[in-house]
């Protein structure tokens, strides 16, 4: 579940004394006895200390700086300068974090140049967490954790440059991102032995599984962040690699809501998944691996408490298999492709009778004398006529299922194959034919088509599907994609 964090107020100083401190077994030791404490030599023991992969005997330094009567004179031009050089240093050393936060953490000289210089990265609220919570701490460690994880020994599961892509991950993706990022491999979903011959591919562009894009931070925290997951598994057999391919990747968008929040409360983020591409052999479609890789998916998306799924439908069967699994339109990304809805309906229909005209259904000019035909090009007038009822579910299903596809992507009838019953032809056509028949609607959406002038007629087009109940969609396309995937709570 999504982590709920009470209200804080980033303005308000820490107080040394709320700090508990220990003796911890082998700690570093501050060879500086209380006597000898001045702020100079002091601050020479602090930066000796933070070069030390070991942890800080933090009651010995307390005792140390209460010795120093003035501390607000402490010179703290090095805490800040090591500060930055630990928040930007690509890998970022959290050990070495840990460490600094430690020492800010026992004295309020030394807690002010390392809170300015985080908040100057990070903003006040995720510095003030930086600084006081320690399980904060302990989820950027787990998080950066996932970089030792690996598909091969070639492609890393992650790879986090700096403080600022890991703390994005924490605030966007949340915790424990492995189990996204597992969650979206379409070979998990596949059946034996088929699985087992598929192998990662280990192109440079693949590697790592998941990286991030671009980080964005301002005075208030995390702005914006984009994180790029991205399977590629090809196909090996008797130790040679076939063109069967497996691609699924994945675009996750973190961008903060504007809307205003209390004094003291965090800005919260929305999240958006885009479902950028997903590839299959043929053989292997119609299996069930698509339904499972969506059911996995969607139970990470709102145990996080993301907001939305979107993607471009635009290729082949894609078109017409989004609008099943319950996708509306995403108007604002279709507006800015120059897309209507209005506009991929009479494309749509266009299509369609180009496609009848090829198959001799149709003749130019004239009107339909199938009736399943005249009635399809009806449903699609209907649906011209009133703009404000069209889905991409109800383009999908108009007319009837009559239309097949051959495997060189050809188009017959379905009358036209039940008139071969009964010859030595029959069985050798219906091998050739994709696994079921398709409304006019399918047809229209994932064949390809052009206008008298040769232009593309444009049919793809861009869905979301809305992840809250309090969205404009209201649970009811995520509902759709429940039922079309199989989804159990």
């Amino acid at each position: 579940m999504p982590i709920e964090r009470a209200p804080i107020a980033p303005e308000q100083p820490l107080h040394t004394e709320t700090i508990a401190t220990t003796e911890t077994p082998g700690a570093v030791e501050f060879t500086l006895s209380e006597g000898e404490a001045t702020p100079d030599a002091l601050m020479e023991e602090v930066l000796r200390s933070l070069q030390l992969d070991q942890p800080l005997n933090t009651k010995k330094l307390q005792a140390l700086m209460q010795t120093v009567e003035d501390s607000a004179m402490l010179a703290y031009g090095p805490i800040e300068s090591h500060t930055m050089d630990i928040i930007t240093a690509e890998p970022c050393n959290l050990s070495a974090l840990s460490r600094l936060l430690e020492i800010a953490r026992v004295g309020h000289a030394y807690e002010k140049p390392v809170r300015e210089a985080c908040e100057s990265r990070f903003g006040s609220f995720i510095t003030h967490r930086l600084l006081t919570d320690r399980a904060y701490l302990a989820s950027l460690e787990q998080i950066s954790s996932t970089q030792q994880e690996k598909i091969t020994d070639l492609i890393p599961l992650t790879k986090l440059g700096n403080l600022e892509e890991i703390i994005a991950m924490k605030e966007g993706i949340g915790d424990h991102p492995e189990t996204l990022i597992h969650s979206m491999d379409a070979t998990k979903y596949l059946a034996q032995p088929e699985a087992l011959s598929y192998i990662p591919a280990e192109a440079g562009t693949v590697s790592p599984i998941c990286r991030p894009m671009m980080t964005e931070y301002d005075e208030r925290g995390l702005v914006k962040a984009v994180f790029e997951v991205r399977y590629v598994y090809e196909q090996k057999q008797a130790e040679q690699i076939t063109d069967d391919v497996i691609e699924c990747s994945r675009m996750v968008y973190i961008e903060r809501n504007d809307a205003p929040s209390e004094p003291g409360q965090e800005p919260t983020m929305h999240v958006r998944v885009d479902h950028s591409r997903f590839n299959m052999p043929d053989k292997l479609i119609g299996k069930g691996t698509g339904r499972a890789l969506y059911r996995a998916c969607l139970k990470e998306y709102l145990d996080r408490g993301y907001d939305q799924i979107s993607l471009h439908a635009n290729i082949d069967i894609g078109c017409a298999a989004w609008a099943s699994y319950g996708f509306g339109w995403d108007l604002e990304a279709m507006e800015k492709e120059g897309l209507t809805v209005e506009g991929v309906v009479e494309n749509a229909k266009q299509k369609f009778q180009n496609q009848m005209q090829q198959l001799g259904l149709l003749r130019p000019n004239e009107e339909p004398t199938d009736p399943d035909i005249a009635e399809a090009l009806a449903e699609f007038d209907h649906l011209l006529a009133h703009p404000e009822l069209i889905t991409p579910q109800l383009l999908a299903n108009v007319g009837k299922p009559l239309f097949r596809r051959t495997k060189d992507k050809h188009w017959t009838t379905q009358a036209a194959v039940d008139a071969l019953k009964g010859t030595e032809g029959y069985e050798q056509a219906n091998a050739q034919l994709e696994t079921r028949a398709l409304t006019a609607g399918q047809l229209a959406l994932i064949t390809k088509g052009y206008d008298e002038k040769q232009q593309l007629l444009r049919t793809d087009w861009f869905g979301k599907i809305e992840l809250k109940a309090n969205q404009p969609q209201a649970g009811q396309n995520l509902g759709l994609l429940k039922k079309a995937i199989g989804y159990t709570e």
